[in-house]
């Protein structure tokens, strides 16, 4: 029997696409042979767009994301880096695939809705960007941390909105009614919103524009009190059976999101150019596409 290191690499292409997850880790060549597969994939899917303008919008804000990923994997990383090639790029195709078809977490980084009327109640508490699978029903959860059990009452009232074009009206998603009621305790709280619909992009990538919004009489300024703090959405399914709500403990709220995640959403969202970002004019927008 042959040792699998010296296996043509034909057979070992083949063996690694009938299993790549379980293959990637047995050995160095597996891993290498993984991550060039990965590159493949992430050239057929820029095949879509304009390459040289991707990598000009996005290159930086993709390596800061996987830079941040070290803690995690840095020595798998450098496996590969070794080879030479850009680092936080040729050495990491399988986290820069996945995180080009998302989703990628939307943080409240308190970017707000330019203010309207005091009258407004309807206005925004939160308006943001993010990059979704296309044709996939993602679940999304909105994450709060609480700490007046008073202002818990409120979750109720929030409703989250949705659209993948500025031209398309809002659909919404929301807490089940009632969901106050199962809050005892402060802390850093995640609750389902079920999932959304898919995403019918043919286009890559796939952005999605998310807001929550007040459906009550409350005062636009309520949600900056840090009793009830709005800390965004994420995309994961936590459990395979039904759920509502978990909670975590406030030490933890700091690390739910990574930033530099944010950072590339945003990006992608900008490349994309069908959103104008909060705090972007119309022209701002322009040029960036351009950039």
């Amino acid at each position: 029997m042959f040792p699998m290191n010296e296996l043509p690499v034909e057979i070992l292409w083949s063996l690694l696409k009938e299993c790549p997850r379980e293959l990637r880790s047995v050995n160095k060549q597996f891993y290498r042979l993984h991550n060039e597969m990965y590159k493949r994939k992430v050239s057929r899917l820029l095949s879509e767009v304009e390459e040289r303008e991707f990598w000009n919008s996005v290159l930086r804000p993709l390596q800061q994301y996987v830079k941040s990923l070290d803690f995690l994997r840095k020595n798998s990383r450098l496996i590969v880096s070794a080879e030479g090639g850009t680092e936080c790029i040729d050495d990491s195709w399988y986290v820069i695939y996945n995180a080009l078809l998302g989703p990628l977490k939307c943080e409240n980084r308190l970017v707000n809705s330019p203010a309207g009327d005091s009258l407004d109640y309807q206005r925004p508490i939160f308006t943001g960007h993010c990059v979704v699978p296309p044709n996939v029903r993602c679940r999304i959860n909105a994450w709060f941390y609480i700490d007046n059990l008073d202002a818990a009452r409120k979750l109720a009232t929030l409703v989250t909105e949705f659209r993948d074009s500025p031209y398309e009206r809002y659909q919404t998603v929301s807490p089940v009614p009632y969901i106050a009621d199962f809050v005892t305790e402060a802390g850093v709280y995640c609750f389902n919103l079920g999932r959304l619909p898919k995403i019918d992009s043919q286009t890559f990538p796939a952005t999605l524009e998310l807001r929550l919004v007040e459906r009550s009489m409350t005062l636009p300024n309520y949600f900056e009190s840090p009793s009830l703090e709005f800390l965004g959405y994420d995309f994961n399914n936590y459990d395979r059976r039904p759920w509502l709500f978990f909670r975590i403990d406030r030490i933890f709220k700091s690390t739910l999101f990574n930033p530099f995640e944010t950072q590339l959403s945003e990006s992608l969202v900008r490349f994309d150019g069908r959103f104008q970002l909060p705090g972007e004019d119309a022209g701002t927008a322009r040029r960036n596409k351009l950039l």
